[in-house]
């Protein structure tokens, strides 16, 4: 298993959705949204927290890839 910061250099993600993202970090409350996209409490530790979120994420990638209708 790769380390953190290694998964995240290898993310490969359209431009309009890396701008998308960056657009969004001045109104992020860490706690408010994390506590809705994991659907519990936000870990303490960051790492774990992103951890959750790579696996969410490559989730919704792979639907996206694959032309899903639940992207």
């Amino acid at each position: 298993m790769f380390d953190i910061q290694t998964r995240i250099a290898q993310l490969r993600r359209p431009n309009l959705l890396i701008k998308a993202a960056r657009f969004s970090i001045d109104d992020n409350t860490r706690n408010t949204h994390l506590r809705r996209v994991l659907q519990s409490e936000p870990p303490v530790k960051p790492a774990a927290a992103l951890v959750q979120l790579l696996k969410i994420e490559a989730v919704m990638n792979d639907d996206r890839i694959k032309k899903q209708a639940t992207y």
